[in-house]
């Protein structure tokens, strides 16, 4: 899939501020049509996934959470002879096109896209929205009516945003629905690598260094690399990897 990464918010005055008013100013109280969500409670409300529940939960399947300094705890999976990675759940709902919707139909949409496959960076949850209306592609209006929409459902905590890298923009930037770890070690499903979340690469670093330890940055980038089910260790993906490995390290985590 194409994306224009042409999508940066606008300053004041801007599209993206007259579209936030009127998020502001809509009721959300009513029933949004042409919204199917694969959860039932209001876009608020605490969502609890089926085989992702709170680390704090007692569920099987699932090594004890190890908390972060100052954050939330994160899931590991338990560890399984085929890979130690769980997989990765696609929302599989449908949504009304961005152009189309509703303030109130973007703000559940993307929290219920969330819900399924958060924590996730932005291009993602972009990719995701347009996939679900039936799209192909991220233009730049899409772009900008998504980034809009996930700001304001961020200002309103129906979302939370992280930025380890302290990256500019919408889309680099994980987000995740409140109930949810900070972190998730999954399969890559159908995303690429660079739509891995920063902490969720890390905690794979770190499961790699288990087997091969620190010592060669080059044969733990590569173990890493298997344990997602890739080759090659490109020029992008080495500075991915060396923009991550600091959250990696046993000293930051």
């Amino acid at each position: 899939m194409c994306l224009d990464h042409a999508s940066a918010i606008r300053g004041p005055g801007s599209e993206e501020e007259m579209l936030d008013e009127r998020l502001e100013t809509e009721d959300l109280t009513g029933a949004a049509s042409h919204v199917v969500i694969p959860f039932s409670e209001p876009v608020s409300a605490p969502v609890s996934i089926p085989g992702h529940e709170r680390p704090d939960d007692t569920h099987a399947g699932s090594r004890p959470a190890q908390a972060l300094p100052g954050l939330d705890p994160v899931v590991l999976p338990t560890a399984n002879r085929h890979s130690p990675l769980a997989p990765y759940e696609e929302f599989a709902g449908s949504l009304p096109p961005a152009m189309a919707a509703t303030k109130r139909q973007l703000l559940e949409g993307i929290t219920a896209i969330v819900a399924v496959e958060g924590p996730m960076v932005g291009h993602r949850l972009h990719t995701a929205y347009v996939k679900a209306s039936g799209g192909y592609r991220v233009g730049r209006q899409i772009a900008t009516v998504l980034n809009s929409a996930i700001t304001s459902a961020v200002r309103r905590g129906l979302l939370i945003e992280d930025n380890p890298l302290g990256e500019a923009g919408v889309k680099p930037r994980t987000y995740r629905i409140p109930d949810q770890p900070i972190t998730r070690i999954r399969h890559l499903g159908s995303r690429p690598f660079e739509y891995i979340p920063p902490r969720e690469l890390a905690l794979i670093l770190s499961l790699a260094a288990e087997d091969h330890g620190w010592e060669s940055e080059e044969t733990l980038y590569r173990a890493t690399l298997d344990l997602l089910g890739l080759k090659r260790l490109t020029t992008n993906v080495l500075a991915r990897f060396e923009a991550v490995l600091p959250l990696a390290r046993p000293e930051e985590i």
